[in-house]
């Protein structure tokens, strides 16, 4: 990584002639200027920000860091990008430990494969603690296993899950289209809740949820006593 240096001109007060290294470029007021830190300015510790824009030679420099980071942060992120892919593969393998906890003991998983282990209900994040593995896949699956079995193991809650969606949204837009029809509220759900009024003298409201005929949703409470 190049280091920054940059040596004050004749003229500038206070540190004429003197050169400073290992700034930081910042971003501040839509300007691009180098950070060197504290420095002695006069005899007093002065915040030393150097503006870029009319500073050719710092200028140049500033424009190799530039490219230097985004070179590497483009390669973590190709490393990151080929990491998962290796991982989704079943290329490289997903590999559980075990934690003893003083609260939760099990097993856990780091990285990239803990949140495909999450998003496919085989594990959970706790916190505080970690991620935790399911001890259905311990079981199963053994401490060592690769994601395509995950997604076999997963298969059949997954798409109990997506059944029920579906079903519950095929239900909503019949509600919805029989609210259209009739030209009435249709009810789509009923529950208790708190009393939302610390005025009445009740604990719980009967909540309902309405269907409009013009596609858009209408609550009613009722207290009760």
């Amino acid at each position: 990584m190049t280091t920054i240096t940059w040596t004050a001109p004749t003229g500038t007060p206070g540190i004429a002639g003197k050169t400073f290294t290992g700034g930081k470029v910042v971003e501040q007021n839509g300007e691009t200027l180098v950070d060197f830190g504290t420095v002695k300015i006069n005899g007093k510790n002065r915040r030393l920000k150097v503006r870029v824009s009319d500073k050719p030679s710092l200028a140049a420099q500033v424009k190799i860091v530039q490219e230097a980071k985004r070179a590497e942060e483009a390669a973590a992120a190709a490393a990151k990008k080929a990491e998962l892919e290796a991982i989704v593969s079943g290329a490289t393998t997903i590999d559980v430990d075990y934690y003893d906890g003083e609260y939760l003991s099990g097993y856990t998983v780091h990285g990239p494969a803990a949140k495909l282990l999450c998003e496919l209900g085989l594990a959970k994040e706790v916190s505080g603690w970690g991620v935790h593995v399911e001890s259905n896949v311990i079981d199963t699956l053994g401490k060592s296993f690769t994601y395509p079995q995950a997604i076999e193991l997963a298969r059949p809650a997954l798409e109990e899950k997506q059944a029920t969606s579906d079903e519950k949204a095929a239900k909503r837009t019949a509600i919805f289209a029989a609210a259209k029809e009739t030209g009435k509220p249709v009810v789509l759900a009923h529950w208790m809740d708190d009393c939302n009024d610390p005025r009445e003298e009740c604990s719980t409201d009967s909540v309902t949820e309405y269907a409009m005929p013009d596609g858009t949703t209408e609550i009613q409470r009722s207290h009760t006593w």
